[in-house]
């Protein structure tokens, strides 16, 4: 009987621990001139003084003065409001050290350093030469917010980290729930027995006796291990490929860099389930911070923690595809895998009855303006509705990979492997022979050990950013030089709507609906947008939100009154990924321009009016100055005025595809129409870097269909 393994429930961070968005920002003080001096003379500044309070107990990252000066910052940011409680005596500073005492020393080395840095710099910038701490409170906002207004890129990039995980970790706090009227978590309120998934460990197809799942962490040595396949990453395509070669008979082995958390560890908890389920604790970035990029970074990748919408790729693109980029499958090609990939994850529309407040105002307001409308296709099962889908079902409900196709996979003989994160391709210029890279200690995230994978074959699926880091990284060739310079993240801009009475847009299924109404993809491959509802949990809600102090709590106080949805675009911009110097993580470079700007800002005039007409009394648009309208002429003059540019628009994405695109001339493409990349035998890749453009929609379906096909290639051609 094939082994998965499944430990107790895992180590959380509880109170202490904090998804920041700074957090994938520690690149931001090296990603200028300004910012590597300020690096530099942080070192030289005094690491402590008696006179700083004592700080709390327990800590395990921060200094008592690194505590104190955070927690000046916090008061600032956060500022008086009526029914909120002091920053610092709700915790904001222990959930921030319980994370940072998580990660590795060189991101708490790099962020004690701007503490200390922003602690003694006021005379550096005009604002007399008291530290920061001992400044009165108006000369502290004074100061805090030059950053924000500053012209040294740098000071503007720390405002912008230090304000969303201030406001972040506040809010994710119980100590304000009262205030925003919002109930929390239904695990350890109501008890509910999850439920076994449709294809897990299901009795037909292959059994095998080696199949086996084991979390490196819990190991000790170095590994060296050979197979036919080894796959990289465990979402919506490694899974789908790992799969389908295990039951075609191929020896796998399937490599995740995250580890395995299941059903029981998800506690509903922000600050607990973001540093375990996403990459970077949910903080991925552009280089400027100016738009997030939510990625997975967990056994079953991304698909544990997004929504469920579940649309394959149109025929339109297909088409275009086959036009422009020459790939030779046609819609006709795929609809069986497709098939077969939406009857293993139980996809079908889920029912009206089972619609939310939340969706059911952009319903209404759709109605209103003569907006066409439907409900959405999900991959859930009985669903609960409990509203908690972004950070792990707890129920099984959610039928992700991690509870269908990489049990299955087990269950024909794979081997997965957690916790390793592949750092190189080996073999030569025209031949992959294999992977190695770091066992990683996950109480630490540093290495504990090496690993050396020989493979016949190597499928990457680490994600549209990851996959293709690790191609420029292991110097593989690239003729047409379009490795990482094609990125597209389907850029969303969310718009909000205040109601006189309660929404309470946490309950209930998410993005139950949506709107194809201006979708023009779906008749020629070109252009258009989708209009989707969405929500946030009071932390990451509080974090997007504009605005500091009384402004933002003035928002905040509406949490249970507000209406959310998103405009989310079929983007033409190639963005880019390389490479900060001396540095791990990825620089990715990504802003939408021309008409996708253009397509973007008529989306947003338009489903701020749908709001509007559904009976908000006014909406929030999308820009940092937390502007208001409350007629559809008003909502045409604030977009008109604003300049669309980063940091005043705030957007987000978390759907990166198309770095490494299929194609047959490899001029023009990384890629066959097989996944295998071009003069390199046996080595491919399956995830949402292969589409030649952006699929306009969720991709999910779509990669793991595409994934499918190249798995089949693979098999075939082993025959």
């Amino acid at each position: 009987m094939a082994i998965w393994k499944n430990p107790a429930e895992s180590e959380g961070v509880g109170e202490g621990g904090l998804p920041a968005e700074f957090l994938s920002r520690r690149a931001f003080l090296r990603s200028t001139v300004g910012g590597g001096i300020a690096l530099s003379a942080a070192a030289w500044l005094p690491s402590g003084c008696a006179s700083y309070p004592q700080a709390p107990e327990g800590l395990k990252a921060l200094s008592p003065k690194q505590a104190a000066v955070l927690g000046e910052i916090a008061r600032t940011i956060i500022g008086r409001a009526e029914g909120l409680p002091d920053p610092v005596d709700s915790g904001t500073v222990e959930r921030l050290d319980g994370l940072l005492s998580q990660l590795p020393g060189e991101i708490q080395t790099q962020f004690g350093l701007l503490l200390h840095f922003f602690e003694h710099a006021p005379p550096l910038f005009g604002h007399g030469f008291s530290r920061f701490t001992r400044m009165g409170e108006e000369d502290r906002g004074k100061y805090l917010f030059s950053w924000r207004d500053s012209s040294i890129r740098f000071r503007q990039m720390a405002f912008a980290a230090l304000k969303m995980f201030v406001q972040l970790a506040y809010y994710a706090g119980e100590k304000t729930w009262d205030f925003l009227g919002y109930d929390g978590p239904w695990v350890g309120r109501i008890p509910i027995d999850p439920i076994s998934p449709p294809l897990a460990h299901d009795p037909s197809g292959p059994k095998s006796t080696s199949g086996f799942l084991l979390e490196t962490t819990e190991e000790t040595g170095d590994l060296e291990l050979s197979c036919e396949a080894v796959v990289v990453g465990s979402g919506a395509g490694g899974s789908v490929v790992a799969k389908e070669l295990s039951e075609a008979g191929l020896d796998v082995i399937l490599l995740e860099e995250g580890g395995h958390r299941p059903s029981s560890s998800f506690n509903q908890r922000e600050e607990v389930m973001a540093p375990r389920l996403y990459r970077e604790a949910g903080g991925r970035a552009t280089w400027d911070l100016s738009l997030p990029i939510l990625q997975g970074r967990t056994l079953g990748g991304s698909t544990v923690h997004n929504i469920c919408l579940s649309y394959g790729i149109e025929p339109a693109i297909v088409e275009r595809w086959r036009k422009e980029a020459g790939v030779v499958f046609s819609s006709a090609d795929l609809a069986p895998l497709q098939r077969r990939v939406e009857e293993h994850l139980g996809v079908n529309p889920i029912g009206k009855w089972q619609v939310n407040q939340n969706n059911g105002i952009f319903a209404k307001g759709c109605e209103h303006r003569g907006v066409s409308w439907e409900v959405a296709r999900h991959n859930r099962v009985d669903c609960l509705m409990c509203g908690y889908c972004d950070l792990g079902c707890a129920y099984d409900r959610k039928q992700s990979m991690l509870i269908t196709y990489i049990p299955k996979a087990i269950d024909a003989g794979c081997r997965a492997f957690t916790d390793c994160k592949v750092e190189k391709i080996t073999g030569g210029r025209d031949k992959a022979s294999g992977v190695e890279g770091s066992l990683l200690d996950r109480s630490t995230c540093g290495s504990k050990g090496k690993f050396r994978i020989k493979a016949k074959h190597v499928v990457l699926a680490a994600s549209a950013i990851d996959s293709a880091l690790l191609l420029l990284r292991s110097g593989i060739r690239d003729e047409g030089k379009l490795l990482g310079n094609s990125l597209h993240l389907h850029p969303y801009a969310a718009v909000a709507g205040l109601y006189d009475a309660p929404v309470e847009a946490w309950r209930g299924i998410p993005q139950s609906v949506l709107s194809f109404e201006y979708a023009a993809f779906r008749e020629n491959g070109y252009g258009g947008y989708v209009m989707i509802p969405g929500w946030a949990h009071p932390g990451m809600g509080a974090s997007v939100m504009p605005g500091t102090g009384k402004e933002h709590a003035a928002i905040m106080k509406e949490y249970a009154k507000t209406a959310a949805g998103g405009v989310m675009v079929h983007d033409e911009t190639q963005g880019t990924i390389g490479n900060f110097p001396g540095m791990e993580k990825a620089r990715i470079s990504y802003w939408p321009e021309g008409e996708d700007m253009k397509t973007l800002l008529e989306g947003v005039k338009n489903l701020a009016k749908i709001y509007l007409a559904s009976g908000a009394r006014k909406v929030l648009l999308p820009y940092a100055d937390g502007p208001f309208a409350s007629s559809d002429a008003e909502v045409d003059r604030i977009v008109a005025e604003r300049e669309p540019v980063p940091h005043k628009l705030l957007l987000s994405a978390v759907h990166p595809q198309g770095s490494c695109p299929m194609g047959e001339d490899p001029r023009k493409s990384v890629l066959d129409s097989f996944g295998k990349v071009h003069g390199v035998e046996g080595l491919y890749v399956a995830d949402g870097s292969v589409f030649p453009t952006s699929v306009g929609t969720p991709p999910t379906i779509a990669i793991a269909t595409l994934a499918s096909w190249i798995a089949k290639g693979i098999s075939e051609k082993r025959t």
